[in-house]
């Protein structure tokens, strides 16, 4: 199984807030967007996005952005990193 070290960092604020994950390349964006909540103690309030070698990815709402590709539950780690980032 592979594992990923991601560092999530909020821009913006100072000081630097951010948080160090191991995740499972099998983890999919939505759950990368759960647990990023959690590690920040967010309430899930707001839409959220990925945007990945040019291409973005997430929940399509009604009034809300839409997304030509498959939807974030559908893309695992291990599928959006690209082979130069890969271990």
């Amino acid at each position: 199984m592979k594992l990923y070290s991601i560092k999530v960092a909020l821009r913006g604020i100072s000081p630097l807030i951010w948080r160090c994950l191991r995740l499972a390349g099998t983890t999919s964006l939505a759950d990368l967007h759960l647990i990023i909540q959690i590690a920040v103690g967010w309430d899930d309030d707001y839409l959220h996005h990925f945007h990945i070698h040019g291409v973005d990815y997430g929940v399509s709402k009604p009034g809300g952005t839409g997304f030509r590709h498959k939807g974030d539950s559908c893309v695992r780690l291990a599928d959006s990193v690209g082979p130069s980032l890969r271990r």
